[in-house]
């Protein structure tokens, strides 16, 4: 299943690891159908390591020593809509998949949120 990660979350990091093979890492933002980070595919894949999407930086490494069994990804900035991360073994077997991940913290939503005003009843007559 997919590891969630919420609206506001800031300096968002994770390392996976695999001793059963190669691993390929994907990063969605399902509420706009947009693949973020992906191995082969996506705006940050293994060619182009580093990008920008809705103002958070994005880089996406491998580890020097064995690049095929360690992924690490960095957000830099606050996440403006909520992404799903999740990892495959490129493997045709199971996998047993080490993950590691730290965050600063998640930011307070505005009350009410931007571009709308709380609820007044004798103007909404």
């Amino acid at each position: 299943a997919p590891m969630a990660i919420p609206l506001g979350a800031e300096g968002f990091r994770v390392s996976a690891s695999s001793s059963s093979g190669p691993l390929s890492l994907q990063l969605r933002d399902d509420a706009n159908n947009v693949l973020v980070a992906a191995q082969d595919h996506g705006l940050v894949n293994r060619t182009v390591r580093a990008g920008v999407y809705k103002d958070v930086g994005i880089i996406m490494s491998k580890s020097a020593v064995s690049p095929e069994d360690n992924v690490s990804l960095y957000l830099l900035g606050a996440l403006t809509s909520p992404m799903e991360l999740s990892f495959c073994n490129l493997e045709n077997s199971s996998a047993r998949v080490t993950i590691a991940y730290t965050f600063e913290r998640v930011l307070e939503c505005s009350f009410p949120p931007v571009g709308c005003s709380e609820y007044n009843k004798a103007a909404a007559r």
